[in-house]
Parts: structure tokens; C-alpha cells; sequence
């Protein structure tokens, strides 16, 4: 039976037009893919914080940075910048791509004019990011974050919605202000709260992700904040944006940038802003044993604790004895009672109270009795913090307080003394009151802390101090004027020492690759760049670590040297970094001598 030769033509026009229609779908896939979003319908709105008092915000190396600005210019989305300072209503920029995004047809004809439009209204956004900074005194961080919600308000509902803050957090001005007589620095972040939520001052977050950047990172003349005021910031800025209604609140760890704003812009460029002081707040002391029976006639010794918020507040106090005093009822300045054997009140209260701050006490009772009363026998060392303490050979985290109480029957005594074990440095030491501090050249990778009654030596406790450090430099050699190491081998071998090293600590590391190139058109530092960036995918792709715990950096013959015959005659580079070119130095973000370098200042 013959075929239909008009069918048979019907037939073959029809799979013809599926396969075009096929092809045409597929190739506007593959545009979409392309030039098109990672994610449909983003806002973003960006709170930026230039001041001089914060470090540079790191636009080049920063990958969530980057994301973000990829996010809303590919998707074709609304953008906005805030700055974050005394009014930061009068400066708002506003960028709405939404205009320009191209229909199906013009992304088939004009694929390389969406491409570079792309490029253009990033590399736009990000010019105006980079030279957005302060011009009116002080920061008034809660209320850009209240504009740039009211920005995203407008925006359709089924947009992600996303501010994104670039900053201190050290707001000086306004409702929130932590340069005020409040110290709401050191308060309680829920007390903050309740003080917005009285006066209507929590900014609308609802349906909006709040990502900070560069929290707490601070420069001169703003001090460096202690640990524990780092974290009362970041609960004050969670609790504000948990119950301003956000959907989410994050942190982000990445690293600032290496220069401070005053080399960008004239400190006349820069209008003032207030410094937040740091100071300690004593909250409390406590008295060991807090109450006690002793026979008349007898003494007894007492320890009292300072606890407080901050890392440096003083620990002395003075001891008195309540209300009307007997002649012979005594107690010294090193927390030893004796009771006059003519004593003949029921009990007696003593006074421990803080000497940086009289109003803070501490209080313990004394039953006083004939009885024979012998202080108990001590039974066992509790030490605080144990059973392991984590130390640096290098500040801030290189020393620790702990804390020793002797427990047993009937309040033993709590003389105690301190002693390191096979700690190789004299300079690691202890306190008689605890205070350990680890010494730089400490060789040992761990100390044994033992804590030792004086009544009876048979009695003792141990904790083991583990000393953490750096490894050392380590260098990766490369072939020729290339970025592909002499040994792929040795490069994830260097790479591996590092690996735990960054994975237990914030600040991360460098990545300096050498070149001794002239670097005539910056060929020499890009060269060096590569190098870095090179060692970094392996940190990345083969171990894991976070990408934004890496800096990289290029280092041509005139950067951050110039001289005619590459790094000849600079001797202390070639002996601490790069003997020679062609390598890739791997160091501690913590190493002063890399930040040196990094900040273009070691010379």
C-alpha cells in the first residue's frame, strides 16, 4: 500500500516545526542559563556604613557580596543604597532594572547586547557601592535599616526581599545609640528591645532576610571590641530583627577590606563619628563559703570572686565586717576572719566589695559557736573552665582566668596554689589567682595546669591547656611564568597543614603568590593573583574550607616593592616571605607581619 504523498508532506512539516519549536525552547534555555537570574524577582537593598572609624568593605574578594549584586541584575531587579549615617534619609540611590530586561525575541537577536548591558550595570552598581560613604556626623544604623525596609515595602510581595548591611553596627546616634550613658553595650540585648518596643522604634522587617557584613569591624580611633561586647552586638542586632518581624538574620564572616577609608577619602572627607568607650562592668562578687559555723576564739579563711562583663575588669576587694564591730573580731585584706574568743553574738556578716566599682558587694554569714568547728578536710579541686582550655600563642585569645574551689565536708579550706607542667617558654605563666597567659614562643602543644590544696598537697586537680598555633610559612613553588604548581602533590600537602588551622579559628588566611616580574601594566601582581588564587581552589574544592576565610593577593616587583632589580636588596622580605619568586606564601590572617604586608605598611 502506497503512502499518501501530500500525508507523507504534512507528516515531515509537522516533526519539522516540533524540532524547531524544540530548538527554539532549548536556545532560549540556554540564553536564560546564560545571561539570565540565578533567582527571579530579587530586591536588595544595601545599608552601607564608610566611616572612618570602620574598616573598608572587602568589594573585590567578598563571594556573597558579589552573589547578591549577580542576583539583582540578572534577575532584573530593584537595588537601592543607604548610607548609614547621622541622616541617612538625604542618601539614597535606587536602581530599577526591571526596564530593561529584554523580551524573548531581543535575547535570540541581541544575546552579546544583553551580555555586556549585564556587565555594565554591575560594574555600575558596584562603582556607586564602593564610593558611597558617610558625609553627616555620626552613624544612625537603626534608622537606614528602617528606610531601606520601607524601600523593599513597595516592592511586589513574591519578591525575595533582602537588606543587606555593610558596617560596624556601632550605631552613635538616634534611638540606639551605644556611645550613651545607657552602656546599652554592655546591657541586656532583651532590655534594648523592650526601650524600642516601648517607644515604636523597631524598624517593619516582615517578609525580609537581614544579612550582615563586616559587624564589629572596627578601626582606629575606635577600639576593638572584647569578646564578650562582639557578642552582646550580634544579640542586640538578631533580637532586632527577630522581632522586627525578618524571616531571617544572618552574620556573614567574611572579611574586611585591607585598607582604611582615610587612604580613599581625605580625613576632611570624613565627617566625625562618635567612639564607643569600652569599659568593664562589675556585676557581682561572689564569697567562698558563702555561709559557715566557727568556734569563738578561732579564724577561717574566705575567697571572693569579681564577675563582670568585659575582658579586663578588676578583680580586687575589700573586706569589712558588718554592722557593730567587736575589737577583737578581725578580718584581713586577704579574706582571713579571726573571731574574738569574747564574741558572743549569734552570727556575724562580712563584706567582700569590689574596689574598681564600691557599689558591688558580696556578702557571707558566720554562725558563731563554742563548739569545737574544724575546717573539713579537702576531698577535691574543681576547676573553671575545664576539663581543656584552648589557648593562642598570640593575642587576644592568649591568656584565660580559671577559677579553683576546694570542696569537702564543712567549707575546707580554699588555699590553693598554681602550677604549669612542661610548658617550655618561662614567659607561659600563672597567677597565684589563676590568670594563665601563653607566651609567643611557646614550643609546647600542651600544658598541664595543676591546681594543689595547701592544707593537704595529696589533694590536687589537673586540666590540660592545648597551645594552638600557626604553622609555619609554608610555601608552594610554581613552574616558570605560569599559575600551575612545580608539584600538585607538595601544593595539597601545604594546603593540609592549614586546613585545621583555619577550621578552629574566625580570622583565616593569606595568600600572597610572588612573582619578582617588573609588573609593567600590573602583569607581574595579576600573575602573583593567579598564583593564590590557584592554591585557594584546592583550600576550596579539594578540603572544603569557607572561601571567605582566604585572602588573596598578588605580589609584583612594584607591589608592594620597587625596585630596579625585583625583591634584590629587600632583605627582610626575602628572609620572612619569598626567598624567591615564583610561589605562593600561605600565613595567618593573625600574623602582624602578614597584615603588614597585606596593608602595603611592612616597610
Amino acid at each position: 500500500m502506497g503512502v499518501d504523498k501530500k500525508d507523507f508532506m504534512i507528516r515531515l512539516c509537522a516533526v519539522i516545526l516540533l524540532f524547531c519549536i524544540i530548538g527554539v525552547g532549548a536556545y532560549i534555555a540556554y540564553l536564560n542559563f546564560i545571561v539570565g537570574p540565578k533567582y527571579d524577582d530579587y530586591s536588595v537593598v544595601f545599608v552601607i556604613g564608610a566611616r572612618c572609624n570602620s574598616r573598608t568593605i572587602n568589594f573585590d574578594n567578598n563571594i556573597e557580596l558579589t552573589e547578591r549584586i549577580n542576583w539583582v541584575v540578572e534577575s532584573y531587579g530593584y537595588a537601592a543604597i543607604v548610607v548609614a549615617d547621622g541622616m541617612p534619609a538625604n542618601q539614597t540611590n535606587v536602581f530599577d532594572f526591571s526596564p530593561h530586561k529584554p523580551s524573548t525575541q531581543n535575547k535570540i537577536v541581541e544575546r552579546g547586547v544583553i551580555s555586556d548591558n549585564i556587565n555594565n550595570f554591575k560594574h555600575n552598581l558596584l562603582e556607586i557601592m564602593k564610593t558611597s560613604r558617610a558625609k553627616e556626623p555620626e552613624a544612625n544604623v537603626l534608622e537606614a535599616i528602617n528606610i531601606a525596609a520601607r524601600m523593599l515595602s513597595s516592592r511586589p510581595d513574591k519578591d525575595i526581599k533582602e537588606i543587606v548591611v555593610l558596617g560596624t553596627g556601632l550605631s552613635t546616634t538616634g534611638w540606639l545609640d551605644f556611645t550613651d550613658d545607657n552602656n546599652w553595650l554592655y546591657s541586656d540585648a532583651t532590655e534594648i528591645i523592650d526601650m524600642l518596643n516601648r517607644n515604636s522604634n523597631l524598624p517593619d522587617l516582615n517578609g525580609i532576610i537581614l544579612t550582615w557584613f563586616q559587624m564589629h569591624d572596627v578601626a582606629e580611633p575606635q577600639a576593638d571590641l572584647p569578646g564578650s561586647q562582639r557578642s552582646n552586638l550580634e544579640e542586640t542586632w538578631r533580637l532586632i530583627a527577630m522581632d522586627s518581624g525578618a524571616i531571617k538574620f544572618n552574620i556573614s564572616d567574611a572579611q574586611p577590606g585591607r585598607e582604611i577609608y582615610t587612604k580613599f577619602f581625605p580625613p576632611s572627607g570624613l565627617p566625625d563619628v562618635s567612639v564607643v568607650p569600652i569599659v568593664s562592668v562589675i556585676t557581682g562578687v561572689a564569697i567562698h563559703p558563702d555561709q559557715v559555723d566557727v568556734q569563738r576564739g578561732t579564724g577561717r579563711d574566705f575567697s571572693a570572686l569579681v564577675v563582670g562583663i568585659g575582658e579586663d575588669f578588676p578583680k580586687e576587694v575589700e573586706w569589712s565586717i558588718e554592722g557593730p564591730q567587736h575589737p577583737g573580731t578581725t578580718v584581713q585584706q586577704d579574706g582571713t576572719v579571726n573571731i574574738a574568743p569574747d564574741d558572743f553574738r549569734d552570727n556575724i556578716v562580712i563584706i567582700a566589695r569590689s574596689v574598681a566599682d564600691p557599689n558591688v558587694s558580696g556578702k557571707a554569714t558566720i554562725r558563731l559557736t563554742d563548739s569545737i568547728v574544724l575546717p573539713g578536710l579537702p576531698e577535691h579541686i574543681v576547676i573553671t573552665p575545664g576539663p581543656e582550655l584552648i589557648l593562642d600563642t598570640e593575642p587576644p585569645f592568649n591568656n584565660a582566668n580559671v577559677i579553683a574551689i576546694v570542696e569537702g565536708d564543712n567549707n575546707p579550706s580554699q588555699h590553693v596554689t598554681f602550677e604549669l607542667i612542661d610548658n617550655t617558654d618561662p614567659k607561659t605563666t600563672v597567677s597565684s589567682d589563676g590568670r594563665i597567659v601563653i607566651a609567643p614562643d611557646e614550643a609546647s602543644f600542651l600544658i598541664i595546669l595543676r591546681v594543689t590544696s595547701v592544707v593537704d598537697p595529696s589533694v590536687y586537680n589537673e586540666i590540660n591547656i592545648i597551645v594552638r598555633r600557626p604553622p609555619d610559612v609554608v610555601e608552594v613553588r610554581f613552574i616558570g611564568n605560569t599559575a600551575e604548581p612545580v608539584s600538585i602533590s607538595q601544593a595539597r600537602e601545604a594546603v593540609k597543614e592549614w586546613v585545621d588551622f583555619i577550621n578552629s579559628q574566625d580570622s583565616g588566611i593569606y595568600l600572597f603568590g610572588c612573582t619578582a616580574n617588573t609588573g609593567h601594566g600590573g602583569t607581574g601582581v595579576t600573575l602573583g593573583l593567579d598564583r593564590a588564587n590557584a592554591i585557594k581552589k584546592i583550600f576550596v574544592d579539594e578540603f572544603y574550607v569557607e572561601p571567605t576565610k582566604i585572602i588573596t593577593e598578588g605580589l609584583g616587583h612594584n607591589n608592594p616593592w620597587d625596585r630596579p632589580n625585583g625583591i634584590s636588596g629587600m632583605l627582610s622580605w626575602n628572609e620572612s616571605i619569598a626567598a624567591t619568586n615564583r610561589r605562593v606564601v600561605i600565613m595567618s590572617a593573625d600574623d602582624e607581619f602578614a597584615k603588614k604586608v597585606h596593608n602595603g605598611t611592612w616597610q
